[in-house]
């Protein structure tokens, strides 16, 4: 018993190597500066302990304590007596995209104009101007007009890129995705969240408590959502719906179902809009804006009052139906990109501390307008 105790001290007292301690201080170095930006630091803000971080960081205490040190040495953090260290200012992060070279492959239907206002197209803008400030390089494959091919996306993995951006619809569903996680670069997939990937998307299920909220803020208890139940993405909206009113103690809004046939357009919503007249809702929530422009010209033809008769709601903030004066959920496309090329540069160059799959969720922000109204209580008849 007591050599085995005695074999634990030593190997807990066991002297690192100097390569180990290096690897380890550049982990916690990079682990201390990603976690001051995420906290949006600024000068003065403590810090934690060492010991805090140490076991936080799961790296030895004097590894932390000597990473600290160097700061110190550095200017960025300072010691205050007594009550431990401090910012003095935010170190620049480490890593840079100069001269990295990113392949974005995607799929924009050119024959179509509604589909040329895309997010991969808003995404490559928005990483695009990025790069290019930064001195990086993007270039943008349109697998529209392609045939499939079930071998590109390998054949990219060895095409001299330093990491590719995935936003094509069919490598979200093909047997791909096995690939990319044996990929010798970083791969990942925007516009789109998979358990086991390095993915990037809006928080569906935010954006559905968002929705819901505003509705119950206004006092409209009797709802319904309006659903696309054959896209992950509704059903994890009405899920967030759902949510924010269970946590409320109100009932949960009715669910209307539009199916997936493009060829119905508004008419299906036309011939089926006493589906909202009979239930005398006060609040229809749209699984997205192409759907509640759908309704609203429904309710125009049936000579019905938006807000007065009912307040509508819808989703993406769409530059298309920007005349209804809607109120949404501004998806802005961008912040996909940008949130896509931050998790790059921690798999780029933070890869030992980020080795796992990460699933980045990006949070989307209301925007009221001329078509949600308080509930006075009346309804149309």
């Amino acid at each position: 018993m007591s050599v085995t105790m005695e074999n634990v001290k030593k190997e807990r007292k066991r002297r690192l190597t100097a390569p180990e301690v290096v690897r380890l201080q550049k982990m916690c170095r990079d682990r201390l500066v990603s976690d001051l930006y995420a906290q949006k630091a600024w000068p003065g803000m403590p810090i934690s302990g060492a010991r805090t971080l140490s076991d936080l960081y799961k790296i030895p205490l004097s590894v932390v304590r000597s990473t600290l040190d160097s700061l110190r040495t550095e200017g960025v953090l300072e010691g205050v007596p007594r009550e431990g260290m401090r910012i003095v200012t935010l170190p620049r992060r480490p890593q840079s995209l100069k001269g990295i070279r990113i392949a974005m492959i995607a799929e924009l239907e050119e024959s179509n104009p509604n589909h040329i206002y895309n997010r991969s197209a808003e995404i490559a803008t928005g990483m695009d101007r990025v790069l290019n400030e930064q001195g990086g390089h993007l270039d943008f494959f349109n697998l529209w007009k392609r045939k499939e091919q079930t071998d590109f996306l390998p054949q990219m993995f060895h095409s001299g890129y330093d990491a590719l951006i995935v936003t094509a619809e069919r490598y979200r569903t093909a047997d791909i995705f096995h690939v990319s996680s044996s990929s010798p670069i970083p791969c990942i997939f925007v516009d789109c969240s998979v358990n086991g990937l390095d993915c990037v998307d809006f928080d569906d299920e935010q954006i559905g408590r968002v929705i819901a909220r505003h509705a119950l803020d206004l006092g409209h208890r009797r709802t319904v959502f309006y659903h696309f139940p054959c896209h992950a993405w509704s059903v994890m909206r009405l899920n967030g719906i759902r949510k924010e009113f269970a946590e409320r103690g109100v009932p949960p809004p009715d669910v209307l179902e539009y199916p997936f046939c493009r060829e119905d357009k508004e008419d299906f919503v036309f011939r089926n809009f006493d589906w909202i007249t009979k239930g005398k809702y006060t609040f229809v929530m749209a699984a997205n804006d192409r759907l509640a422009n759908m309704i609203f010209q429904a309710a125009r033809r049936n000579h019905i009052r938006i807000p007065e008769d009912f307040s509508l709601s819808g989703i993406d903030d769409s530059p298309f139906f920007r005349e209804l004066n809607l109120t949404t959920v501004s998806l802005h496309s961008m912040d996909l990109g940008l949130a896509a090329l931050d998790l790059l540069k921690r798999k780029l160059f933070m890869r030992e501390t980020y080795m796992e799959p990460e699933r980045v969720l990006v949070p989307c922000q209301l925007i009221i307008r001329n078509t949600t109204i308080p509930n006075t209580g009346d309804s149309y008849e």
